[in-house]
């Protein structure tokens, strides 16, 4: 079992979404697959689709894949995406698992003593 921190949650589900989104964007109809990984180190996430049947895939042009490749690199993790041997589309993304920077129980304004 693991628990991601709610920014690190949140990352994640969006990688999730847009990659999702995507699949249904450009490859509308075709098998999609999504595989999560977890270790001690980094969650990872796997979404890859099947070459839409009866057509060839529409064309990017948006920001999807360049603002998920930011996201991802912002916390440290490694992204890929890119077209499958089949004709599909594959995107990976690892997210590392870190504890929580220990906290500063320090009070702010400390009081000044005479």
């Amino acid at each position: 079992d693991f628990c991601l921190s709610r920014g690190l949650g949140d990352v994640y589900k969006r990688q999730a979404q847009e990659a999702l989104s995507n699949a249904v964007r450009h490859a509308s109809g075709a098998a999609v697959t999504v595989r999560v990984q977890a270790d001690p180190d980094a969650v990872g996430i796997r979404v890859r689709n099947d070459r839409a049947p009866g057509s060839p895939a529409s064309p990017g042009g948006g920001y999807g894949l360049r603002g998920m490749r930011e996201r991802v690199e912002l916390l440290g993790g490694s992204f890929d995406a890119g077209p499958t041997t089949g004709g599909g589309w594959e995107v990976i993304a690892s997210l590392p698992l870190r504890d929580a920077p220990p906290r500063d129980n320090t009070p702010e304004h400390p009081e000044e003593t005479p």
